[in-house]
């Protein structure tokens, strides 16, 4: 299904420390990961009290203009289509949809407000930090050169003044400001979720992490509500667990629908951009497959099908579904949809599914939210082992997501004082091993 679940792996070096050997044990890979995107999420009234309002201000409108630069500087209607667009739902003419009075009727009370977009800044964000340290990266690697004798690939430092001064290099300072500008806006997201999903009187008491740190490990990690699924088949689950995982099952059917794109460039047109942010305010009010109050959008196509398709007909959602919690507890955002995540999609994709420039933008600069204990290098480490073995994997399983190449189109220069024969074969009987393990586990 698209989940990569963490397995135990080899006995890693041991520590001097008892507690650090502890905490870097590849048993508990798991906790780590929960620990590294989650310990810096929490908000309590010192955190809350210690947010600059200049500051905030200012990230807000670098969110802003992430988002501003990413969508069409030029107007994509003309004639009878723009009066067409004019008559739309203000709602569904914008990229997400946003709560602004109450003057709308609804079953579900209106607490979401500007949060969808304050979510769509942060994907942006992130793809931001990934894409930029790829772009330099690409850039140097594989340049055909064409010689007098010959043309070859030629691969060059990405970094090349970071060895000589990684405080003064470009690049590294391009990258640290859009990395602290990607956490420092993930603080701000954090702290609105905390006041506009809290109620009138948010409770900053600091206990619980966020629900996006959450979602976050949780896909590090594998965890999903399909996991349940073979406790479910086997008759291991109760009443209220078979509920539980239908609901999963009936939203995960949207999510699949919905765009997560970070560039509205026109690839979507007006008509499927306006039917995307109708079902995000039918998923943000908790409406069920029932709601037929008049200026309510309708059940989602993706829903609806479903609905139209399954045999024996499954139970209706009711309203009110899901939660609103904008911290992490033993319920949600694991066990009861976190509504705004799923309005948006991305937090709830597998790690196979995601763009992993991306996700690694999102690990990389969540974990930095923790000023008390920034992560180490075996933290980074660990991250990127879990990202790189992520992104072969998408390789592998991808049709022509690579190309077999024969030995002369192997740069003599790769062949020279690398690896011996010895490590050939048993990097090559590795990547044989997982290439097959993707065939079993994925393809069939």
């Amino acid at each position: 299904d698209g989940w990569a679940t963490l397995n135990d792996a080899e006995d890693s070096k041991a520590e001097s420390d008892d507690a650090k050997a502890e905490k870097k044990s590849p048993s508990n890979f798991e906790d780590v990961f929960q620990r590294l995107l989650t310990r810096g999420t929490c908000v309590g009234k010192k955190e809350s009290g210690s947010y600059s309002e200049i500051g905030q201000k200012a990230l807000a409108d670098f969110g802003s203009h992430l988002m501003q630069a990413m969508a069409v500087p030029w107007d994509r209607s003309t004639g009878s289509r723009k009066k067409k667009y004019r008559r739309w739902h203000p709602s569904i003419q914008r990229w997400d949809y946003e709560e602004e009075d109450d003057s709308l009727t609804s079953e579900a009370p209106t607490t979401v407000r500007s949060i969808l977009r304050l979510f769509r800044q942060q994907h942006i964000a992130w793809a931001a930090v990934g894409h930029s340290a790829a772009a330099s990266e690409a850039a140097v690697r594989g340049v055909e050169e064409v010689l007098p004798f010959g043309s070859f690939s030629k691969t060059d430092e990405p970094w090349p003044g970071y060895e000589s001064g990684k405080d003064n290099d470009p690049m590294v300072q391009e990258l640290t400001r859009t990395m602290a500008g990607a956490a420092g806006l993930l603080e701000v997201l954090i702290f609105e979720m905390s006041v506009q999903l809290s109620g009138t009187t948010p409770d900053f008491d600091g206990s619980e992490p966020s629900a996006i740190g959450k979602c976050l490990a949780d896909i590090l990690c594998g965890y999903s509500w399909s996991i349940d699924m073979k406790v479910a088949q086997g008759g291991g689950a109760n009443l209220m667990e078979r509920e539980r995982l239908t609901l999963w099952s009936q939203i995960t059917a949207l999510m699949s629908a919905m765009p997560c794109h970070v560039a509205r460039d026109g690839m979507l047109s007006q008509r499927h951009e306006a039917r995307a942010a109708a079902a995000e305010m039918w998923v943000s009010r908790g409406l069920g497959t029932n709601s037929d109050v008049s200026g309510e959008p309708p059940v989602p196509l993706a829903v609806k099908q479903l609905f139209q398709d399954a045999t024996p007909r499954l139970p209706d959602i009711e309203p009110n579904w899901g939660s609103l919690t904008p911290f992490a507890n033993e319920d949600s955002p694991s066990q009861i949809p976190f509504r705004p995540a799923v309005a948006t999609a991305f937090l709830y994709m597998p790690l196979l599914a995601w763009d992993l420039n991306t996700l690694a933008g999102a690990v990389f600069s969540s974990i930095l939210l923790d000023r008390n204990e920034f992560p180490d290098s075996e933290d980074i480490l660990n991250c990127a082992r879990l990202l790189i073995t992520g992104r072969m994997i998408q390789t592998l399983i991808t049709p022509h997501g690579f190309d077999s190449i024969d030995g002369m189109e192997i740069d003599e220069e790769d062949e020279e004082g690398r690896w011996d024969q010895t490590e050939f074969q048993k990097e090559g009987e590795a990547l044989a091993k997982l290439y097959s393990h993707c065939r079993t586990r994925v393809l069939m």
